[in-house]
């Protein structure tokens, strides 16, 4: 599979039409800002292995980091699984801020996005 870029503006549009935003930062990385959009998943790179099972394959994915080198990695394994319609967010959430998207601190949040980490999911079995 090519990898496919989307721009920041391009991703917001997309996202609010349905596409789902995949979080793949670490947890220390997502302490101090975040998309404010209702449908974020935020699967760390490191549990992705384990979890990519949560990531619904009938949606658009836009596979999101911190400055877009991890995201590329997540897309290829997710076209490789088969996952039709994959982007990465070019340049990452840096382009996001940029752009002037909705983002918030971490102050402000209650957690509204769907968090998977490894750690959490073997307390659930």
């Amino acid at each position: 599979m090519n990898k496919q870029y989307i721009s920041a503006i391009d991703a917001y549009h997309a996202a609010k039409k349905g596409a789902l935003l995949l979080d793949v930062r670490e947890e220390f990385e997502t302490t101090d800002i975040w998309m404010d959009m209702d449908d974020v998943l935020l699967i760390p790179f490191t549990s992705f292995t384990k979890l990519k099972n949560k990531i619904p394959c009938n949606r658009q994915i836009i596979v999101c980091c911190a400055i877009g080198i991890v995201s590329e990695t997540v897309a290829s394994i997710l076209g490789k699984d088969g996952y039709k319609e994959v982007f990465v967010l070019e340049n990452g959430l840096i382009a996001w801020k940029l752009a002037n998207l909705p983002m918030k601190s971490s102050q402000e949040m209650s957690c509204p996005c769907q968090c998977y980490n490894q750690n959490k999911e073997e307390d659930e079995d």
